[in-house]
């Protein structure tokens, strides 16, 4: 990008394109440098990508570079996942 950043929230969707149990999201920081690496995150998840309800999970992820996992316990079925980085 140019210019200002823009600001958090982000956010990612994808739609799987059929149901599925959904028991987490594994997330890969950017490797090589720190910005751009999310802090805070939100899950949601939906059957048609437009009602997204509350969130199923909030979490922090640490600050390095291994791979880490956000968990949905108990694992849930759906068909649209949408992942939010708040900070």
């Amino acid at each position: 990008w140019t210019g200002e950043a823009a600001s958090p929230p982000h956010w990612l969707s994808v739609d799987f394109g059929r149901e599925l149990v959904v028991a987490g999201v594994k997330y890969l920081p950017r490797q090589d440098l720190v910005n751009g690496r999310v802090k805070d995150y939100e899950i949601c998840i939906s059957s048609d990508g437009k009602d997204w309800g509350q969130p199923v999970v909030r979490g922090s992820f640490e600050d390095r570079v291994e791979e880490q996992i956000a968990k949905i316990d108990p694992p849930l079925k759906a068909r649209h996942l949408k992942f939010v980085a708040t900070s």
